[in-house]
């Protein structure tokens, strides 16, 4: 295979790496484009579950969500909000998804969305209309098990199919994508090479279909086929192909290791600022409960002061009361002793005045 090949499959790779039915798309162009065969692409088991729904924001209000199945598949999609969505109602909008719609068959989640999710998010969310259409819209997409074809007029233009019997039963298959759908994936990896009654075309004996597998998934598969006269280019057909799906394999491989890493960090970060808010929180109710005890230690201190208060006036009082008796006795003790002080001087007057008139008695007499 040449240089410039391996760039343009490369070039498709890098471009669509983060929407697989659009790369996986791109490549059958390119690969109807480059064998001027018809190519056909299959997707995913419809029996795939929904295993969980996470969010990474970006920049400008735009969202990746990311949709992960149970068979390991991971499918994105980059949403474009307006101003008005924010991000607590996003995560409200997928932790309600995550709640009700794991375990949900793909096939079936527009369904629940619409019967379950949607009552829900018009009670809790503000901008429910917007979250949920663009969910809705994404998982329509995911689901879808269609088959896409490329390049469905090159086999028509073909020589073998120039009678107009096989014509119509060549474009009635075309129509008819259930016929692709009976294709079997390759149980193992590599080339898978349906020729004639082989082919999901059963009696077109001069068709042959080239398939190869890859992996979405830890189980999920999708696969690329291309359909053309039994003389076709066998070599060159078959190195197309299994180069394409190496390389989308790897392509979904990568992204789901990203991907994981990232919801992984995402994950881990929510769980850092959630530890944050308990620490905060925490500490709020430390800070609350040492506004407490300080409030406790003040009017300790305060109740100390008023007793101290109390005994102080006590103690003034009882010994005002004590002063006031004091005086009192004093007072009646000056008042005693100032008598006596009176009666000792007047005794002499009175004794001297008895005796005058004891004399002047004597002396009438």
């Amino acid at each position: 295979m040449d240089e410039g090949t391996k760039n343009q499959v490369a070039t498709i790779i890098n471009k669509h790496r983060r929407n697989l039915n659009e790369m996986v798309h791109e490549s059958c162009n390119m690969l109807s484009e480059l064998t001027h065969l018809t190519s056909v692409a299959l997707g995913n088991a419809s029996d795939d579950t929904l295993q969980r729904i996470s969010v990474v924001p970006l920049d400008d209000g735009r969202v990746t969500a990311i949709i992960i199945t149970r068979q390991g598949h991971v499918e994105n999609k980059v949403f474009q909000f307006s101003s008005d969505v924010e991000m607590e109602d996003l995560l409200s909008c997928v932790n309600v998804m995550n709640e009700l719609l794991i375990g949900t068959p793909i096939s079936e989640v527009a369904f629940h969305l619409e019967r379950d999710v949607r009552p829900i998010l018009t009670t809790q969310v503000k901008q429910h209309e917007e979250l949920f259409n663009a969910f809705l819209e994404a998982f329509v997409k995911f689901a879808s098990n269609s088959v896409y074809f490329s390049g469905k007029e090159n086999i028509l233009y073909q020589p073998e199919f120039n009678d107009v019997d096989k014509l119509r039963r060549l474009v009635s298959a075309f129509e008819n994508s259930k016929v692709w759908k009976t294709l079997p994936l390759s149980s193992e990896d590599g080339i898978q090479i349906n020729i004639g009654n082989e082919t999901p075309l059963g009696t077109m004996n001069d068709v042959s279909v080239i398939s190869a597998s890859f992996k979405t998934g830890e189980t999920s598969k999708g696969s690329i086929s291309v359909i053309g006269p039994t003389r076709m280019p066998y070599e060159k057909v078959v190195a197309l192909v299994e180069y394409i799906t190496e390389n989308i394999e790897k392509a979904c491989l990568e992204e789901k290791t990203r991907w994981e890493i990232e919801v992984n960090k995402l994950a881990e970060e929510n769980k850092v600022e959630e530890e944050v808010a308990e620490e905060v929180e925490e500490n709020k109710e430390a800070e609350a409960e040492v506004v407490e005890e300080n409030q406790e230690d003040q009017i300790k201190i305060l109740q100390d002061e008023v007793d101290k208060w109390k005994n102080d006036y006590y103690k003034v009082f009882a010994d005002m009361e004590n002063i006031k008796r004091r005086m009192q006795n004093e007072h009646a003790n000056n008042l005693k002793f100032m008598m006596q002080g009176f009666i000792e001087q007047m005794l002499p007057i009175v004794d001297n005045f008895e005796r005058s008139l004891a004399i002047e008695i004597q002396i009438k007499k």
